[in-house]
């Protein structure tokens, strides 16, 4: 999510609003970086303070070694068509030879069945209105559904800098409204665009510094529930025999007037619904689904009540969030963040589950990753796995049903990351369409192994690429006393594997909730890095369950390369 694009179209397209919008083809790329490592595990480490349950569905997920990322731009939400492809949005970047960035993001195909031979085509650029109060903001894309050959295009609104409260990121600080739908006729090749994003479809935008608003934002950057190819589990209504729509949204509490509230930060997820339109109509479709009234929010009560614009306080008093943390609101920029985030959720049919997935801010330069599950939309949503800064920054994620295998258990996740210029801390995680294979382990058959670079690094250790190692990476100079790779929260074990590599023969320190332990004793692997380079030693010793493991040079040990570490289950 990066604004350096704002404006960029703007000034080479001119912007027609409420008409038809003229195509802008390219052709279809490949994937630039497709690749196969070795089986891993991410740390589940569940911060303390997470008011969720731990699922007692799932322990945890184990990513394959499978990866492939597309174009040079992120805000990709794929939607599954009934002829099988893909449609999305994406913006800040290219695609090909197409460029998009607030306000005026893209729209692109995706075809193919395998998600590491995909072909990404871009359609055009999609040109937006910022008139009024709005001139300023970023306009970036969230909701897109295609509903009987109309493809509705919604987009939400940020604005920078938020006195009010400290925030850990310094791009588009402030959440504002969603602005509604936008449609197309002929898939994405021209649009037509009635919203008017000075009066936004559930709440209105702030016209001023978001600390002299009444309230913070709720429903600012929501996106569909992914039922399936053609909405095909969505719930139909009986009366009707309509399907439903469902929304999800992170944004701040009810009551909240001054809250860390941005693009990757809110306090609640909340859930709204509607009745697909009942024709093939696009303008008549888009008007209905740009009038609040005929959508529902979840309440208090577990029911239903139509959102009420005019009267936002009674929708305050009765709304309720299907998961809620909410944000203490540190006086500083670098203190942790604890609260909620950008959010997706995809239905898994094989296994009668919902699946939600939520990007959380911690730092600039962390965000972590959310996996949850629930029996029901409605939730209890409890905690499958928690990836601690994964990517470092990786954002935006779901999981796109149409890549779902028939037993429900494995899937890819689709997220963009590092648009900082981070060093990537797990190979694939680029600025761009980055898709990355998992399985959701049973209870008892997680992956035992941890990519050194997943953990966290202290006195000077560092990120090093090497695509000889088991996942294109390793920690490098671990040769000084204090240099370290932690890894938090780890399963019970009688016995730690260690992968590295070492000119040197010689020994390393291990500790274990920060004792020292032992000294591993290590031979020679004859080289740093590359092929042939790395080997395995293990070491009898009781790690108790939910242990912080460190393994650490202190003086007089001999300087390595981490690769992994491997805790079987005992």
């Amino acid at each position: 999510m990066s604004n350096q694009w704002a404006g960029f179209l703007a000034a080479a397209v001119g912007v027609i609003v409420g008409a038809v919008q003229p195509a802008v083809r390219a052709a279809a790329i490949s994937g630039e970086s497709v690749s196969t490592f070795d089986p891993f595990t991410w740390p589940n480490d569940i911060p303390d303070s997470c008011p969720l349950q731990k699922s007692l569905l799932f322990d945890g997920v184990t990513f394959t070694g499978r990866y492939a990322d597309y174009g040079a731009a992120d805000t990709w939400f794929p939607c599954w068509l009934p002829s099988g492809d893909l449609r999305s949005p994406f913006t800040d970047g290219k695609v090909g030879e197409i460029g998009a960035g607030t306000p005026n993001p893209g729209a692109a195909r995706i075809a193919g069945d395998d998600p590491l031979k995909l072909e990404v085509a871009p359609l055009t650029t999609v040109n937006s209105n910022l008139g009024g109060g709005t001139k300023g903001c970023g306009r970036y894309p969230s909701a897109s559904l295609v509903s009987r050959s109309v493809w509705y295009y919604g987009t939400y609104l940020l604005t920078n800098h938020d006195n009010s409260v400290a925030m850990p990121h310094s791009d588009w600080q402030v959440l504002e409204p969603f602005a509604g739908f936008r449609y197309s006729i002929d898939d994405g090749k021209r649009w037509t665009d009635t919203t008017d994003p000075d009066h936004g479809l559930f709440e209105d935008y702030h016209h001023s510094d978001a600390i002299n608003a009444d309230h913070e934002i709720m429903i600012g950057a929501p996106h569909f529930v992914d039922f399936g190819k053609n909405m095909q589990f969505a719930p139909t209504d009986p009366k009707t025999s309509r399907k439903y729509a469902y929304m999800t949204a992170h944004g701040a509490d009810a009551s909240a007037t001054a809250a860390r509230n941005s693009w990757v930060m809110g306090d609640n997820v909340y859930l709204l619904r509607i009745l697909l339109p009942a024709g093939a109509d696009a303008k008549h479709g888009a008007a209905y689904l740009n009038t609040a009234q005929n959508w529902q929010y979840y309440t208090k009560s577990s029911g239903w009540l139509p959102w009420d614009k005019n009267h936002l306080d009674a929708v305050r008093l009765a709304i309720q969030p299907i998961v809620h943390w909410e944000d203490p609101a540190p006086a500083s920029s670098d203190q942790p963040t604890f609260g909620l985030g950008e959010t997706t959720v995809t239905y898994d049919a094989p296994l009668k589950t919902f699946l939600m997935c939520i990007a959380r801010c911690i730092t600039a330069n962390r965000f972590d990753t959310m996996i949850l599950e629930a029996p029901r939309i409605t939730g209890p949503y409890r905690i499958a796995h928690y990836l601690t800064g994964f990517g470092p920054v990786a954002y935006f994620p779901a999981i796109p049903s149409k890549f779902i295998s028939g037993d429900g258990r494995t899937m890819w996740l689709s997220y963009s990351a590092n648009y900082g210029g981070q060093k990537a801390n797990v190979a694939g995680a680029a600025y761009a369409l980055c898709l990355r294979e998992f399985t959701l382990n049973a209870p008892g058959e997680a992956e035992r192994k941890y990519q050194a670079e997943s953990g966290t690094l202290a006195g000077g250790a560092a990120i090093y690429g090497d695509p000889a190692a088991s996942n294109g990476n390793i920690v490098a100079y671990l040769n000084s006393p204090g240099r370290s790779v932690s890894f938090p929260h780890c399963p019970a074990a009688s016995r730690i594997g260690v992968t590295y590599a070492s000119i040197a023969a010689g020994a390393f320190s291990l500790y274990i909730n920060g004792k020292k332990i032992q000294e591993i004793q290590f031979p020679a692997t004859g080289q740093w890095t590359g092929p042939g380079a790395y080997r395995k030693v293990w070491t009898a010793v009781p790690v108790p369950e939910g242990a912080k493991v460190t393994l650490q040079c202190d003086e007089g040990d001999t300087g390595l390369n981490l690769d992994a570490i491997e805790l079987p289950q005992n």
